[in-house]
Order: C-alpha cells, then structure tokens, then sequence
C-alpha cells in the first residue's frame, strides 16, 4: 500500500469508527495524527512504519467488521474461525490496548519514525513461528504486541490456549531489565 493510500484509507477509517468504536476512532486519529505531515517519499523509506501501518488498518478492518455484527453469535461464529492467537488478539489485546492509555506510544512511535527499531531478532521470531506452525501450532505477531506489550510473538499448541512470548537473545545485564 503506497503511503497516500494509507493516508486517505486512516481518514476513512477515522470517519467509519466514530460512530461505530470511539475508542478505535481516538487511536486511529493518534496514528494519523502522527504520520500526516510526513511526506509520502519519507514514509516510503520507512520500512517498519509502512509495515505497521499496514498491519494496524487490517487490524482496524477486521475489528470494525466485528463491531459491525448485530447479534453476540454472529461475533462468536467469527471468533470461531480464527486460530487461538487470532482470538485472543482480536478478542483481547487489540480491544484492551485501544481502551486503554498506552504509556510507551509516544515513545515507540518516535522510535519507529527514527528508525531506532529495526526488530534484530526478526529472523529468530519468524523461526520460531514457522516452527510452532510446523508442529501443529499457531503463531501470531504484531507490532503492537512487540512495541507496546513487551511480547514478541503469541502462540498457542494443539490445546488452543494462547500464550504470549518474550523471545530474548540480549545480554545478562539486559535481561534483568526485561524480566521486570
């Protein structure tokens, strides 16, 4: 998605939740907020911010497609579909995360702009998933998640019970630090 798309579809996104999801409709103008001076060409050469971005309005659609649901079982029959981490996203973390004030946001989104997180351990994250997946498993990332929830990955085996996981791979100092 080129970033003008993505620009003009956060502004339609913004318009839709309003009446359907206040909640989503403040994070939504937030993330607008933050990329709407941007020129299109500097956000193209942000790798990790396109690739949030992109991930944030499919989050936002598929929510929005949820709240759109008139009745409690047509909802579950959607839940019902998804894989366990895709529940507990959509379900949970994702509802929780937009109700809520995020105290990292403003310093997350700086670091994304910057180009300060460039997610080192991706390669590693992405093993790890393909082989949860590989042996029956489910396997779930987000950069919220990552960013915001201190996790890397959320994943669930054949007894569909989904986890989240901090995958760390730094020094014993810093360990410390994240354990925390």
């Amino acid at each position: 998605m080129h970033p003008q798309q993505i620009k003009e579809k956060l502004k339609s996104l913004i318009e839709e939740a309003s009446t359907i999801d206040p909640s989503l409709a403040i994070r939504l103008n937030q993330i607008n907020n933050w990329i709407k001076d941007v020129k299109p060409g500097t956000l193209m050469s942000k790798r990790f911010v396109l690739l949030f971005l992109q991930q944030f309005i499919r989050d936002t659609e598929i929510r929005l497609d949820i709240k759109r649901l008139t009745s409690e079982a047509e909802r579950q029959d959607v839940y019902e579909l998804m894989t366990p981490p895709e529940r507990y996203w959509y379900g949970e973390l994702f509802p929780r995360w937009l109700s809520k004030n995020d105290p990292k946001f403003h310093i997350w989104r700086k670091k994304l702009m910057s180009g300060e997180f460039n997610q080192e351990d991706e390669k590693l994250i992405n093993l790890i998933a393909n082989v949860i997946k590989l042996n029956g498993g489910q396997a779930l990332q987000r950069y919220i998640v990552d960013l915001s929830m201190a996790s890397d990955i959320i994943v669930s085996s054949i007894q569909e019970q989904p986890l989240c996981m901090q995958l760390t791979s730094q020094s014993a100092i810093l360990i410390l630090k994240k354990i925390r």
